[in-house]
């Protein structure tokens, strides 16, 4: 019997037959069905049966192969959104993610904007998390103020207290009966070229309507080598209506590039 580290394949004819052909008469080899698979034959050596592989079972976009509960190479189509892949030990399937489970709902890249706005937000999770990185064009400063407000409410309703590190001083402030809070500093004009602040906003219990809405921010960044902040914020708003929307603004207008992502924690 012929082994691969023969170097057995130097030239392959192809020729599918239902019986074994004729043998080549030079160091060619002779490709060919007969069941139950596929054979090769050479001058002096017949090989075989390979096996033939499998056939596509899948039809659409995200589809995968699994090995199924019957032991059968079968398609799996793909989950609903926010569905991750889980495993019983056994088997595979879509499943809902377990509580704690992160999912990204929406990302917006600014293209120059002063607001920018997630809106439609499903009730579907316990806790909202935006993560941003970016800039201001807010001229002659280092810095421009990004406040929030839910649900297009321009009342003063909200409040905040507000600790930070600036250089080696730290401060506080306070902010009462307000129309929007303070989440964020970004880095404006007057900052190094191409650097960027960032920070995350947490919204624990955002659909509930038992309590008011009270939120955690913190943020950061360095406008130049020598210069830098972090900041800690509670924030309250005064209903406890479910959010559906999120407004982030600054001063001025976000620069193209200025990225917010939402995300839901189950």
């Amino acid at each position: 019997m012929a082994k691969a580290s023969d170097n057995i394949f130097p030239k392959i004819i192809e020729s599918m037959n239902t019986s074994d052909p004729a043998a080549p008469s030079d160091s060619s080899w002779k490709l060919y069905a007969k069941a139950p698979g596929i054979y090769a034959r050479s001058s002096n050596a017949i090989v075989g049966p390979f096996a033939a592989g499998i056939s596509d079972p899948m039809t659409t976009r995200g589809d995968i192969i699994v090995r199924n509960s019957s032991n059968v190479t079968a398609r799996l189509a793909i989950g609903t959104s926010g569905k991750v892949l889980s495993s019983d030990g056994t088997d595979v399937s879509w499943q809902t993610a377990g509580a704690g489970a992160m999912t990204r709902i929406q990302q917006i890249v600014s293209t120059g904007s002063s607001t920018e706005t997630f809106s439609a937000i499903a009730g579907t999770y316990e806790t909202l998390v935006i993560h941003w990185n970016g800039r201001s064009d807010r001229a002659a400063n280092n810095w421009d103020n990004m406040g929030i407000r839910f649900n297009g409410d321009t009342g003063a309703n909200y409040s905040s207290e507000e600790m930070g590190a600036f250089n080696t001083t730290t401060t506080s402030v306070q902010s009462l009966n307000a129309t929007s809070v303070l989440v964020g500093q970004l880095l404006a004009a007057s900052a190094d070229a191409n650097a960027a602040s960032s920070g995350s906003i947490t919204i624990p219990g955002y659909a509930r309507t038992v309590f008011q809405k009270s939120f955690q921010a913190v943020y950061g960044g360095f406008p130049a080598t020598t210069v830098g902040q972090t900041v800690v914020i509670s924030g309250r708003w005064k209903s406890t209506a479910a959010i559906t929307s999120v407004t982030l603004f600054p001063l001025s207008n976000f620069i193209s590039g200025t990225v917010f992502t939402l995300y839901g924690i189950t």
